[in-house]
């Protein structure tokens, strides 16, 4: 009797430890062959499924689990209303670009995971780049009757584009901010199979405010070149009309647009600098889309704050001159130098590296085809870092002027920039004296105690400031070099040689 005790127990241990190892090789041969057989990397995959699985079964199991139990949404429309989009798509694949018309939404009959039965809903193209190539999946916008706010539905092509989406609205929760929710989700669309999408979310704000695009999609597919992403083209927009509060949110966007009111007046300063730098941290632009920034307006303190959302993989960042605010422009700076070391990718991994990597195996990243994407997020803050500490930060000449010299500074930085020294010859550093800057400049200069601060560069055109500079100050003479560093931030000192236009000292033979 105690025999066959052990020997049940026997089996059943035995079958309790071969049950992973099975489990692995489903999981191995399951994905492997059903990603492989889209993108055609087969050592590569097998490769990396098995690295992925000796370094964590548990997480691979997990996503795997997770990937074969993704919720279905369905899309069931009238033939003449595909047929409509389908025309709606080759124009804007012919064009590059698609503006929207109304005409060309369509209703359909949609079915969410989360919800039983089918719900009216409206689909449409969205407006901008247009995305793809004729054979590739379509990205789509659905409305459920009722509902204020669009939801997206992009095609996972490029499995790292979509782990970063992820990992930066993720990421951007974290830290405090609202953002949109992404759903891996498979599409089937009158019954055919569209395969893994992206559904995105936007915050359920009662009332947002932004930039309308509708014209700057239309001088694209007019053949214009947009330099500034079309930015010029941009106008406040609110996202209900008859919202009580939708004049104040309108209004409030405006004036900081048209440079009535400064940024930091209408929004936290600090938070947009945390905001920015980590949509660089996860884009590797230097701000968000202006196409796709949505702002929440809150009526009773009458101030903005940047809403989260997936960003297009042709990014038009804000342009610099958007932040032309010296708090924002610091706090922009602080938040780069903070988010650029590399002890954040550890909080980052120690946080939720899990979760990412999980989110990772179920958008089909058991390879990577542009490299690791924790590579890219580390080539991101090299990029943070050389941002405020750039190789050449101002441009310095020195001229005679009668018996004393003149001294031009013209900062090529989009942050307010100290000047903290002088090196003459090498011998002796002094400071500069604000003093010495031309009363017609002095207005050029930030207020800062006992420092001579350059304010960031107005959009492409540099401002130049003239010191004039007495001539004992620049005794024994020799190679002048300035040194310099963004303001108010924790940011390394960089040295600018000083180009003089003439001989300055003459020896007497």
């Amino acid at each position: 009797m105690r025999v066959q005790q052990s020997g049940g127990t026997s089996a059943s241990t035995a079958r309790s430890n071969t049950l992973p190892l099975l489990l692995g090789l489903i999981f191995l041969a399951a994905f492997g062959l059903g990603y492989l057989a889209q993108q055609q990397h087969w050592g590569e995959a097998l490769a990396a499924g098995v690295q992925a699985w000796v370094r964590s079964p548990k997480t691979v199991l997990t996503a795997w689990r997770a990937r074969q139990q993704l919720p279905t949404l369905t899309v069931d429309l009238r033939f003449a209303d595909y047929e409509r989009l389908s025309s709606a798509r080759e124009r804007a694949l012919q064009q590059g670009v698609y503006v929207p018309l109304p005409e060309e939404a369509v209703t359909a009959r949609v079915t969410f995971a989360d919800v039983r039965g089918q719900v009216a809903a409206e689909l449409r193209l969205p407006g901008g780049a247009a995305q793809g190539a004729a054979d590739a999946g379509w990205t789509l916008e659905l409305r459920p009757a009722g509902a204020r706010a669009w939801r997206r539905l992009t095609p996972v092509v490029d499995a790292a584009w979509a782990w970063r989406q992820w990992g930066y609205l993720e990421t951007l929760r974290r830290n405090g901010f609202a953002a949109a929710t992404l759903e891996p989700v498979r599409l089937t669309v009158n019954g055919s199979s569209w395969g893994l999408y992206l559904l995105e979310t936007p915050v359920t704000e009662a009332l947002t405010v932004g930039f309308d695009a509708r014209a700057a999609w239309q001088a694209l597919a007019e053949g214009e070149v947009l330099a500034d992403g079309g930015f010029r083209y941009a106008a406040p927009a609110v996202s209900a009309a008859d919202d009580p509060a939708a004049p104040a949110a309108w209004a409030t966007l405006d004036a900081a647009f048209e440079g009535e009111r400064a940024l930091s007046s209408v929004t936290d300063a600090e938070a947009l600098g945390r905001f920015v730098a980590l949509t660089m941290l996860w884009t590797g632009a230097p701000a968000p889309d202006w196409a796709s920034l949505r702002w929440s307006y809150d009526p009773a303190t009458g101030q903005l704050a940047p809403l989260g959302s997936a960003q297009p993989a042709d990014i038009a960042p804000l342009p610099e001159a958007f932040f032309d605010d010296p708090a924002v422009q610091t706090a922009i700076a602080r938040a780069l130098v903070a988010y650029s070391q590399p002890g954040f990718l550890e909080t980052l991994r120690g946080e939720f590296g899990a979760d990412l990597e999980a989110q990772g195996y179920v958008l089909g990243g058991a390879t990577w085809p542009g490299g690791d994407p924790w590579q890219v997020l580390t080539a991101h803050q090299r990029a943070m870092r050389a941002r405020v500490a750039p190789e050449h930060p101002l441009r310095a000449m020195l001229e005679p002027a009668g018996e004393d010299f003149v001294l031009r500074l013209t900062s090529l930085q989009p942050f307010p920039l100290e000047v903290t020294g002088l090196d003459v010859g090498g011998v002796a550093r002094r400071a500069l004296d604000p003093a010495w800057v031309r009363s017609q400049d002095r207005a050029l200069l930030l207020k800062a105690e006992n420092a001579l601060v350059l304010r960031a560069m107005d959009g492409e055109l540099p401002q130049t400031v003239e010191l004039l500079l007495p001539r004992e100050a620049l005794a024994p003479g020799g190679e002048l070099t300035l040194f310099c560093r963004v303001w108010d931030a924790d940011a390394p000192e960089g040295r600018v040689a000083v180009l003089e236009t003439l001989p300055l000292f003459e020896e007497t033979p």
